[in-house]
């Protein structure tokens, strides 16, 4: 019995890995009956690696419902799969979900949403409505890594006096949180902003002790020094 879960298992994965690698819509390659029953299916981590390779099909109603459907979902992983895939849509109600995530309790979920909330807004065009929303979340929120996500999507979103923010955050001690600046740094750097992103490199790369961290930074410069040429 153990042998024939595995394989069933393994066929499911296999099936759902070789749509997200060759980038091809699920619904589209195993049709729309079975990609619901994956969809559904009790083991969690298919769940997740279904929500994970829907980030391919984001012109699709059908996969944009199983998103939804999964962004509710009772396991963290898939629910973080689901909004993270949710990031690559441009519908409103894909925006209202990820909206509504930005009240999760979860400080991972919340981290996803803001910077997928910041994306669709961007794309369909509801600047204004964007900002307004994502001031009030950074008004009220606590957890720093959300923080930062907030002000990269207000970034985004064109108030680029945040970029002095989640730079001025590279202060704290966590280096974890520092990775993710330094992650949050290389997302939206752009030929407007490298010079000040090159002046942030030079002043804290030879402060910097943690191996993570330097690596990270490594990686900041390179992206950056392809503005330079």
């Amino acid at each position: 019995m153990s042998k024939q879960l595995d394989e069933d298992y393994n066929k499911k994965y296999n099936l759902i890995i070789k749509c997200y690698d060759e980038k091809a819509s699920l619904i589209d390659a195993v049709g729309s009956a079975l990609a619901c029953k994956l969809a559904e299916d009790s083991c969690n981590e298919i769940r997740s690696i279904v929500a994970k390779a829907l980030v391919w099909a984001s012109e699709n109603e059908g996969s944009a419902r199983l998103l939804h459907k999964l962004a509710q979902d009772e396991d963290l992983l898939v629910r973080l799969e689901a909004i993270d895939s949710l990031s690559a849509y441009s519908d409103k109600e894909s925006m209202t979900i990820l909206q509504n995530a930005l009240d999760d309790p979860d400080e991972l979920i919340r981290m996803y949403s803001a910077i997928g909330f910041s994306r669709i807004c961007q794309r369909i065009a509801e600047i204004e409505y964007g900002t307004r929303i994502l001031q009030h979340y950074l008004n009220i929120e606590k957890c720093d890594i959300v923080k930062i996500a907030l002000f990269e999507g207000l970034y985004v979103l064109g108030d680029f006096s945040k970029l002095e923010n989640i730079i001025n955050m590279f202060e704290c001690e966590d280096y974890h949180i520092k990775c993710f600046i330094i992650n949050s740094l290389i997302e939206i750097i752009n030929y407007k902003n490298y010079n000040d992103i090159i002046q942030f490199i030079d002043r804290v790369n030879l402060m910097e002790v943690e191996p993570a961290v330097s690596s990270s930074i490594a990686c900041l410069r390179k992206v950056a020094n392809r503005y330079c040429n």
